[in-house]
């Protein structure tokens, strides 16, 4: 019979681009293969939108059972329309937390609209501490229009930074110069996040996180990822 171990590390191999932990920086996330795949998931239905100090996001069947429920956040909805600092509450959803294997997207970083576009996130375990070991995947998807209205290309892609002391993303669209694009990103996460904290710097770029139908290829390497790494979070 296989081991636990053995299965992990199956899959690891199988699915090396969305298993693979997003760490250092760079002036452009890796452009994932294939390109032009649309936005994977559900996006949860808004409700109670308190513009800009509260609302609530509800996910339902078909979605798998751990993420269906209602999560709140407070702050403003960091679509493309608002700026600022959005923190989720994702304790009332069935897992009692916001699964591993979520995608997180975000649309339209860069400084075609003379912005600076970015985002800054963290993640919080269910004891209010801050996650510190790398939870989110190498980019997984993109798509939309990049450079002269042509697919996606690295030069497309924005910037990025992990502080493993801090815990937190940097996603940096000052470094997408000379041109306009359209993408979205979308990487997903490594481990379930009780809590959510995301800064919105402006108002073109957009952010938004979608629960799987189905299994996420590389699903069991993201859920054995984040059992391994479990013992090293800390404050």
């Amino acid at each position: 019979m296989l081991n636990h171990l053995t299965v992990l590390f199956t899959a690891l191999a199988i699915t090396p681009a969305v298993s693979a932990q997003l760490v250092g920086s760079g002036a452009h996330l890796p452009l994932p293969s294939p390109i032009q795949v649309p936005q994977p998931g559900v996006a949860p239905t808004l409700g109670n939108i308190n513009h800009p100090t509260s609302f609530e996001g509800t996910w339902s069947a078909p979605v798998q059972t751990g993420w269906q429920g209602t999560f709140t956040a407070s702050g403003p909805v960091p679509n493309n329309t608002n700026l600022g600092t959005t923190r989720y509450d994702f304790s009332t959803l069935n897992a009692g937390h916001l699964p591993a294997g979520t995608f997180f997207n975000f649309g339209d970083v860069d400084l075609g609209s003379g912005q600076n576009e970015t985002f800054t996130l963290q993640a919080f375990d269910s004891s209010g501490g801050i996650i510190t070991t790398p939870w989110l995947s190498l980019p997984a998807y993109t798509w939309g229009f990049g450079r002269n209205a042509g697919d996606p290309d690295l030069l497309d892609m924005p910037g990025w930074s992990w502080t493993a002391s801090t815990g937190t993303y940097f996603i940096d669209g000052t470094t997408v110069t000379g041109f306009n694009p359209s993408i979205t990103v979308t990487m997903l996460s490594l481990f379930d996040i009780s809590e959510l904290a995301v800064v919105k710097s402006s108002i073109p770029n957009g952010f938004s996180i979608t629960a799987p139908i189905v299994p996420a290829p590389g699903a069991l390497a993201v859920l054995g990822l984040a059992g391994l790494a479990t013992g090293r979070r800390r404050r």
